[in-house]
This record gives C-alpha cells, sequence and structure tokens, in this order.
C-alpha cells in the first residue's frame, strides 16, 4: 500500500501548520486547518475571515496532497461558539462548493477551545487523483503555494 505524507518543510508555513495531510491507498486524510496567518502567528480578526482562510488552507492541504475539492468524501467543522457562527459557515461552505446541495457530507461539532483562540477548525477526507500536483504545488487563494520539500511514498 503506498502512503504519502505532506511535507515536513514548505516555503510558506501555511500548509506545514495550519493543515498537514496524509494519503494511504487512494484516500487522503486533512487535519484541521484554522483560519490563521501564513506564520500560524495571528488569527483572522473576525469569525467570517477565520472560517475563509480556515477553509482556504485545507483546500491547499486537499490540492497539495493531490484532490480538489469535488472529490471531498467528508467534512468535519468545530466551532467554539456554534450557536452564533453555524449559520455564518454555511453559507460560506455553499459560496466555496456552489450550491448548499454540493457541499459534501459533513459533521460539525462545538467545542470549548481551539488553537489561537480561533472559533473555527475544519478537517476532512477526500480521494487522490492519481498524481501530485507538481513539487507539492497547491493554489491557494489565487496563488501558487509550493513545497520545498517533495512529498515522499512509502510502502506499508
Amino acid at each position: 500500500m503506498d502512503i504519502d505524507v505532506s511535507p515536513t518543510r514548505d516555503t510558506t508555513r501555511r500548509v506545514q501548520y495550519c493543515s498537514k495531510w496524509k494519503r494511504i491507498g487512494n484516500t487522503i486524510y486533512v487535519s484541521a486547518s484554522v483560519g490563521c496567518d501564513m506564520m500560524y502567528h495571528q488569527r483572522a480578526p473576525t469569525p467570517r475571515e477565520q472560517m475563509e482562510l480556515g477553509i482556504a488552507n485545507m483546500m491547499a492541504a486537499v490540492q497539495g496532497a493531490g484532490s480538489n475539492k469535488d472529490y471531498i468524501a467528508k467534512l468535519t467543522m468545530y466551532l467554539t461558539r456554534k450557536d452564533n457562527h453555524f449559520d455564518m459557515m454555511m453559507s460560506i461552505l455553499a459560496q466555496y462548493f456552489g450550491k448548499p446541495e454540493d457541499v459534501p457530507p459533513w459533521t460539525c461539532l462545538g467545542v470549548s477551545a481551539l488553537p489561537q483562540a480561533t472559533c473555527f477548525a475544519i478537517e476532512c477526507i477526500c480521494e487522490f487523483l492519481g498524481q501530485l500536483p507538481p513539487s507539492g504545488t497547491a493554489t491557494l487563494s489565487g496563488r501558487s503555494v509550493t513545497s520545498s520539500t517533495p512529498n515522499q511514498d512509502y510502502d506499508a
């Protein structure tokens, strides 16, 4: 069985610190992404910006792992204020995925705290499309994110 892991070093540090991934066979597991800046030192100032950046961080990891939003099988979201932010989160997801019915199956959990005092985190499981992008390149908010260390293949 082939196993790939996310790069250990990333020139932007965005994917490295905000979301790591691991591929086992044709399934990619992307760890929770939060809405923090590229150095993971400062969170986005508003809940909406944290959600948008958290989703963008997750999607950069998905693309870097060799998939895209159409192959996300499951989302899990974490909110510190589920009662106040749930509708906002759902509207952002609908914008990101197209229509509300295009949002993949999801679970949303209320939690007491998240890293960097953010209010939102998101993780996913997706399908590997059979090929990694060149040198771990992913698109993030219209910019290219390139890993300085290519992904490594492992046989289990």
